[in-house]
């Protein structure tokens, strides 16, 4: 009998495409490439689309059509070749294969006969719960190899003991809040973990299965049925002996690659069809993330061609709040100012500020809607009433109202930022659909009703 773990180290083969064989195959609802997508392809992705939130059907079928364009793509650019995809497949795949081989029953009933034969020993036992990072390291690894894990575990570990996220944990193993019976751990382990309080960290560390860092969650004497079956579960699974919840029907199926099960071929596919689109968005992230490398050149053809997608329901204030130390002084400053564009008023004010300092004064300059700033409202809206403050500055406004819209991609530069790589992003998809000739099935389309999906 293989082991169990085999589950999370192979790719399996059972079938290809999420094509149903069956007698009856669901209508298809559109092709990409040739490949039909079915009705009820769709149904999944609506449901999912619509648990967190997005209802509207076409929305969520322009989404989908993007979705198998970027697997098609992907496809193309032989992703599903790289190492890396392929481990990370494996280990998507097996999860899904581990949930259909592992009966439920059994597993309950397993467990339940451990507990039952070691209560007196689980009872006495002193049980820690852990959260684990680890960079898995084998026994004859190069010494750089292993420098450089340590490097990167005491960088993790510096992060975590300040309170902080570490900004990545590619490669890094993580097991949170597990229980393990202290006497059952490996040495490097427990004698770390003899006197640690809760909350306490393990500074990185180096055992025969790599180098790791560990925070202490919680302790007790004795543990519960349902954290001894976590336990026990794990270690089934880690240990690779034969699993005494499997399903043996099934897993002989898969030994001999036989499995007929259309569910299951589907939910495999689904997991690496997945994770081609996330590779394809990685791949292309440059042009469907923002981009520091778009021009303002590029920007101000977007917003001329946009404009009407930027008008405001509010009025705004484009300029600058002044407030001065007396008058006298705000009328000098203004009169150097207004003949300068926004862009030069704050180096202009410091070389005022520079030959003449009995002029104080503070300036603040940008875009302010209606109900931002108390002074805009005043002076420039005629609402609202002025702060009320201990000294006596003189306040003067600078710039114009502008009541339809920004007269300047620069006024709405962040949005617009957004929207071009959006834009430029959907160009692209336009270009990719053409060329993988996608089809839509009006007639299918229309008797397609998710209304009553749940």
């Amino acid at each position: 009998m293989r082991k169990l773990k085999l589950l999370l180290c192979l790719v399996v083969a059972v079938g290809g495409g999420g094509r149903s064989m069956a007698d009856n195959p669901p209508a298809a609802l559109f092709s990409v490439n040739g490949r039909s997508v079915t009705v009820d392809d769709f149904h999944r992705y609506y449901r999912q689309a619509r648990s967190v939130g997005e209802e509207s059907v076409n929305h969520c079928l322009n989404r989908y059509v993007d979705f198998r364009v970027k697997v098609e793509d992907a496809l193309a650019e032989r992703l599903d070749t790289l190492p890396q995809f392929r481990q990370q497949c494996a280990v998507l795949q097996g999860e899904v294969l581990k949930k259909y081989l592992i009966s439920p029953a059994r597993m309950e009933q397993a467990c339940g006969e451990m507990y039952r034969q070691r209560s007196e020993r689980l009872l006495s036992d002193t049980w820690v719960c852990l959260t684990c990072w680890t960079i898995p390291l084998r026994q004859h690894d190069p010494k750089q190899m292993e420098r450089t894990a340590e490097e990167r575990m005491q960088s993790l570990y510096a992060t975590l003991s300040a309170g902080g996220t570490p900004s990545s944990l590619e490669g890094i193993q993580v097991e949170e809040k597990v229980w393990r019976p202290l006497r059952g751990l490996l040495k490097e382990f427990a004698t770390r973990l003899e006197r640690l309080e809760d909350g306490e960290m393990v500074a990185p560390f180096f055992s025969p299965l790599g180098v790791h860092v560990m925070r202490v969650d919680g302790r007790r004497e004795g543990v519960s049925a349902e954290a001894a079956a976590q336990f026990w579960q794990r270690r089934w699974e880690a240990e690779g002996d034969r699993h005494p919840a499997l399903d043996d029907q099934r897993f002989s199926g898969w030994q001999t690659r036989s499995l007929t099960d259309l569910a299951l071929r589907r939910q495999l596919d689904e997991a690496r069809d997945g994770l081609l689109a996330t590779y394809w968005d990685l791949r292309h992230a440059d042009i469907t993330e923002l981009s520091a490398e778009v021009d303002d050149r590029q920007l101000a053809d977007y917003f001329d061609r946009h404009r009407q997608d930027y008008g405001w329901e509010l009025p705004h204030y484009k300029g600058a709040v002044v407030r001065c130390a007396d008058k006298k002084a705000a009328s000098k400053i203004r009169k150097r100012l207004k003949k300068l564009p926004v862009s030069e008023w704050t180096a202009a004010l410091r070389k005022v500020q520079a030959e003449h300092p009995e002029w104080e004064a503070e300036m603040i300059c940008g875009l302010f809607r209606i109900g931002q700033n108390a002074y805009v409202d005043k002076l420039a809206f005629r609402c609202g009433e002025l702060p009320a403050s201990s000294d006596s500055r003189y306040t003067f406004l600078l710039g114009k109202r502008l009541k339809e819209g920004p007269e300047d991609y620069r006024d709405v530069l962040p949005l617009l930022r957004s929207d071009y790589c959006q834009w430029y992003a959907s160009t692209r998809l336009q270009r990719l659909k053409a060329k993988y000739k996608v089809e839509i099935h009006e007639d299918i389309l229309k008797t397609v009703n998710c209304e009553g999906e749940k």
